[in-house]
């Protein structure tokens, strides 16, 4: 697959990657989704585990809703997060807001803090 795909990086270590990110008993990336009774994804969160300067964190990188989902199933889901954080070594959980208001919702629901705002611009 590697030489077919024109990969530099040789197959022991692409392999050791996907099985360290997504197949370890702690997975480094995780992807979780809401579905509605009829079996219709309405929502999902993305999130790693990422580490800085020697401090492990658990990283949401998404996290979108396209329908309204009961509180208690976004708590359950949100333990669930907290759970896996914990058990890859996160000691700390933060998130990217896509707004003001779902920072709000994050900080007043969950007790996240607001730490930096992110800018961008096109090259």
């Amino acid at each position: 697959m590697c030489e077919r795909m024109g990969s530099d990086a040789p197959p022991d270590r692409i392999i050791g990657a996907y099985w360290y990110n997504f197949v370890s008993p702690t997975p480094k990336l995780v992807l979780a989704v809401a579905l509605d009774d009829s079996g219709i994804i309405v929502g999902h969160c993305l999130a790693e585990i990422e580490e800085w300067d020697g401090v492990t964190v658990a990283m949401v990188l998404q996290l979108e809703l396209d329908k309204a989902v009961p509180k208690s199933e976004i708590r359950r889901g949100y333990e669930a997060l907290t759970r896996w954080a914990k058990a890859s070594g996160a000691t700390r959980i933060q998130a990217l807001a896509v707004n003001r208001k779902v920072a709000r919702l994050l900080r007043l629901r969950y007790g996240f803090e607001e730490h930096r705002i992110l800018v961008r611009r096109p090259l």
